[in-house]
């Protein structure tokens, strides 16, 4: 996923995401690109969640070229600490194609160092994934969490983790794409890819509070 084609998805997306309410940054979107637009776009507390204004929506249905897709991301309120998540299977028909699932949400905060993208499933064609962190809190924003992505995985069974510093900056935006790819009718794929902070250790702000106990002594010696 090129940031050309994410701020394609996000032009695309811009005048959908102010017709919605308090979670309608938190967006699914399902693109074969095939059929020259995107396919499927279901927002949190909108038109065609399942689960309105939980942090939770699903999509069950056909998209374009794939006959069998159902798609699940999770999010904020319903997950906590900055975690997002999400989870999909799908089976192509016909000739096969290339389906694009994104995911993103904004107004995430807390102050972490670094960010886990975890990754897992199987699939009888390929898949490639993308995570994305935007101190600029942008939906579907730019600044990689992976210099090295895409991450391409597949045939078969698959599974992986990359952890990488992120850019300063609250409230922040996340993101996750993953491409199927499909040579041919009757392939399946299923995955599961998560965002998840890296915590600052307990040690590092015990260690903080040292030194501004430092200070605050060195300041009362010098009064």
């Amino acid at each position: 996923m090129t940031l050309s084609r994410i701020a394609a998805i996000a032009a695309g997306l811009g005048v959908t995401l102010t017709l919605n309410s308090a979670q309608a940054a938190f967006v699914l979107t399902l693109d074969d690109l095939s059929t020259g637009g995107i396919d499927v776009t279901v927002t949190d507390d909108g038109a065609g969640d399942s689960y309105p204004g939980l942090g939770t929506m699903t999509f069950l249905g056909p998209v374009g070229s794939f006959n069998v897709n159902v798609t699940t991301g999770v999010s904020k309120p319903q997950l906590t600490g900055g975690v997002m998540d999400l989870n999909s299977i799908n089976i192509s028909g016909g000739a096969g194609g290339t389906l694009v699932i994104g995911l993103t949400d904004t107004g995430f905060t807390g102050s972490f160092p670094a960010y886990t993208a975890n990754y897992g499933g199987t699939t009888t064609g390929t898949v490639d994934f993308d995570f994305w962190h935007d101190p600029n809190d942008a939906q579907f924003g730019g600044g990689t969490i992976l210099p090295a992505a895409p991450i391409s995985v597949g045939p078969g069974a698959f599974s992986g983790s990359s952890t990488n510093p992120i850019a300063p900056g609250t409230p922040y935006s996340l993101s996750i794409f993953a491409t199927i790819n499909h040579g041919e009718g009757s392939q399946n794929t299923s995955f599961d890819a998560e965002l998840r902070p890296v915590p600052i250790p307990p040690a590092v702000w015990l260690f903080g509070s040292g030194l501004l106990g430092l200070a605050g002594v060195a300041r009362r010696r010098r009064a």
